[in-house]
């Protein structure tokens, strides 16, 4: 049986993925994009609320305007 990834590897693969599709501090992309390229990367969606909302507690990510998640320097720097 596979091992469930936990909150903090599955929120550093959003960052990875914001990082890997170009995105600087303060940039990133709409929450469905993301969800998808995380899905790709990780092969599931289930774990994309926790990993979202353990990010955005670290302030590793911010909500920004029409439904965007964006990397935070710090963010930026876990990736």
């Amino acid at each position: 049986m596979a091992e469930i990834p936990s909150a903090e590897e599955s929120a550093r693969k959003i960052l990875r993925v914001l990082v890997d599709d170009g995105s600087l501090s303060g940039q990133g992309g709409p929450i469905p994009q993301v969800q998808h390229r995380f899905a790709a990367a990780v092969g599931a969606y289930a774990d994309f609320d926790k990993a979202k909302d353990y990010a955005l507690k670290k302030k590793w990510l911010i909500l920004g305007q029409n439904n965007f998640l964006l990397l935070t320097d710090s963010g930026f720097k876990e990736a």
